[in-house]
């Protein structure tokens, strides 16, 4: 049977390459359809054109002064010429163009059938498709060996040899028994009353009524994985979803562990009461079966037996206590900077240590507790049978151990990424970044085709936290504290990694290209920059002419700046000392109330109200200019106005690179 996975890539794969064929021989349809089961996949092509009919078109050859000799023949020249297109002599004209006269030709592509073309083409496309984890067989590379191979065009069956074996008229049922395909448009219904479903849409919905059906008639929540849903729909062609239950004794255990336990083991949906876990499962069988009480009975069986296994686990890491799997971390390696999970622990509790003191002094006791306890699960029985209850059965544990649950629920927010948590927050975004130092320091950098370990996932979950935290975290408190085992180098190549994935995070939440290519530049405080740039795509769509003030006060602060470098102006450290009533007393006192305002509002979280007031800048520059020559021959007049303008730029710079603002 075709894996789930090989399904997708096999059938657009096949689309694709079909596709290619119908472009490159100019062969129109109108839409296309694609199939795919664990044991046919499928596509067809709807109103394909059924002729490509005759086509003349002229060719431009070498000019007549090179073509023909003296005595009339045809040159070397020409003569490759022909050859290369495929022409004879009599084919050829001569002609006056602009640059002279050039010898010209008429090819003719005769009518061809549509039919002719794909089975001249089919086989050779299918035999050539590149998939992964293909299997050798007979000389051949596929997924898995071709049983049958079925051409339609129109109601004729094409003949072809493929993979080895002759084409037929006919698909396969359940049984391999032949099915009779009348025409394309009548694949999916025939199969279908053949009890296949060749629809991975159908039978996904399918699943899902019936789950609507059972949640209804007994009054319970089927907790739907969508993993496993799309992994249940690619193993089955006709799907039969059969409800039982299981031993309320195994409910002794926690609902996320009966759940893992069921899906992992017997790719069985978990079931829920009234927000508890139920002693029920959910399962999908292929076909239509007489024989569901048998199979309810056999899978009741494997279930608690599996179930049984568990409750061992979770007696036994009980047992054992969570503190005391900090000591087993040392038998887990890990990759890169750090010898094994051990290492990286006491690496992510010095870190902790240092950060919280700067950060959150109060909570310093439960972030040191958190960050020993966030990885001792890895040790546990629980975590080596079911890896993807990291975090969970740390939590869980913390809980029987007899932990605050403060510090329980940290554990399982620090692993799953949330934010609303400052612990876990914290611990969460300090064990990313140590992750992603580790990978650095390797050599192991992600990139769009190779991330064998995560770290794009790793890191945008780092931005996450970044962005969605209550601190307001800064990347230089995080070199000092985070980083000061590495080079500057190291921090430098993440810091950008994070950046490019901040910038992705920004696009995805709705700002525009040029209002992330204005902020991104500034990535000390990623939580600030994510404001402004939602500031300023709100500000875009509500109040466009305050953007347009922007823009155009700090292109023309930038211009002048860029001016004053150009003839080598020197801007001093300081203001000066100026008279009340002068035009640069005005102004200093416009700046001053205008960027303290700004300020404060920054401090309220109010960025939109903030850019608002930076825009009455542009009036006081605008007031400004029209009072005084910025670039004044006397150099101290000069550099003092200079040094007004460059203020009025930096507090621009601060929020954004306005310039680069597309209006």
């Amino acid at each position: 049977d075709f894996p789930p996975r090989a399904q997708i890539e096999t059938s657009e794969k096949m689309a694709a390459a079909l596709e290619n064929l119908f472009r490159k021989e100019k062969i129109s349809f109108s839409r296309k359809k694609v199939f795919s089961t664990p044991r046919r996949i499928a596509v067809i092509f709807e109103e394909v054109l059924r002729e490509i009919p005759e086509k003349k078109i002229q060719i431009k050859g070498p000019p007549s002064a090179i073509s023909f000799g003296s005595s009339g023949h045809p040159t070397k020249i020409l003569e490759g010429f022909l050859s290369k297109n495929g022409l004879d002599i009599d084919s050829v004209r001569e002609e006056e163009t602009e640059k002279g006269k050039y010898v010209f030709a008429e090819k003719i592509f005769p009518a061809r059938q549509t039919r002719d073309i794909i089975r001249d083409s089919l086989a050779k496309i299918l035999e050539g498709l590149k998939i992964s984890g293909s299997m050798r067989w007979k000389g051949f590379y596929f997924p898995r060996p071709v049983r049958n191979i079925l051409v339609l065009f129109g109601k004729s069956a094409l003949r072809i040899k493929c993979f080895g074996i002759n084409s037929s008229s006919c698909s396969r049922d359940f049984f391999q028994k032949p099915v009779r395909i009348v025409s394309p448009g009548l694949y999916e219904k025939t199969l279908a009353r053949r009890n296949i479903l060749v629809s991975p849409e159908r039978r996904r919905g399918k699943i899902q009524d019936a789950f609507s059906e059972i949640s209804k008639k007994e009054n319970v929540k089927i907790k739907t994985d969508r993993d496993l849903l799309s992994e249940t729909v690619g193993i089955c062609e006709y799907p039969t979803v059969v409800s039982a239950d299981f031993n309320e004794k195994f409910l002794e255990i926690p609902g996320e562990i009966i759940e893992a336990t069921l899906k992992v083991h017997q790719k069985c949906f978990s079931v829920e009461k009234k927000g508890k876990a139920a002693a029920k499962f959910v399962f999908v069988i292929d076909g239509i079966s007489r024989n569901v009480p048998e199979i309810k009975s056999n899978y009741r069986r494997c279930v608690e037996a599996r179930l049984e296994d568990t409750v061992f686990f979770w007696t036994e890491d009980r047992k054992t206590g969570i503190e005391n799997f900090f000591p087993f971390l040392s038998k887990i390696n890990t990759v890169g900077l750090y010898k094994n999970l051990q290492e990286k622990s006491f690496a992510l509790i010095e870190s902790c240590r240092r950060l919280s003191d700067f950060y959150r002094l109060a909570e310093k006791d439960k972030i040191l507790k958190v960050a020993k306890l966030l990885n001792c699960d890895e040790a546990s029985k629980l975590v080596y049978e079911f890896p993807e209850l990291h975090g969970t059965a740390g939590y869980y544990l913390s809980k029987a151990a007899g932990f605050e649950d403060a510090v329980c629920e940290a554990i399982l927010g620090a692993v799953k990424g949330e934010t609303g948590n400052v612990i876990s927050e914290l611990v969460g975004l300090i064990d990313r970044l140590i992750t992603l130092k580790s990978f650095f320091f390797a050599g192991i950098v992600p990139t769009s085709s190779k991330d064998p370990f995560g770290g794009r996932r790793i890191a945008d979950e780092a931005v996450k936290i970044l962005v969605e935290s209550g601190i307001p975290f800064k990347m230089s408190a995080l070199r000092e504290f985070v980083f000061n085992d590495v080079s500057e180098e190291i921090f430098s190549k993440v810091a950008f990694f994070l950046k490019e994935r901040f910038a992705i995070f920004l696009a995805k939440s709705g700002n525009p290209p040029d209002v992330v290519s204005s902020i991104i530049d500034d990535f000390e405080i990623p939580k600030k920059r994510f404001f402004v740039a939602s500031a300023i795509t709100a500000l875009k769509k509500e109040k466009r002419k305050i953007v347009e003030r922007l823009v155009s006060a700090h292109r023309r602060v930038e211009n002048i700046l860029a001016q004053a470098e150009k003839v080598g102006a020197q801007i001093p450290n300081s203001s000066a000392n100026f008279s009340d009533g002068t035009p640069e007393k005005k102004f200093q006192n416009a700046f001053e109330k205008i960027s303290g305002e700004v300020f404060r509002l920054v401090e309220t979280g109010d960025f939109r109200a903030a850019l608002i007031g930076l825009s009455e800048m542009g009036v006081v520059l605008e007031d400004f200019f029209g009072r005084v020559m910025i670039m004044d021959e006397n150099l101290s007049v000069r550099s003092r106005r200079l040094f007004l303008v460059s203020e009025a730029a930096a507090l621009f710079s601060s929020f954004a690179r306005f310039t680069k603002l597309v209006i």
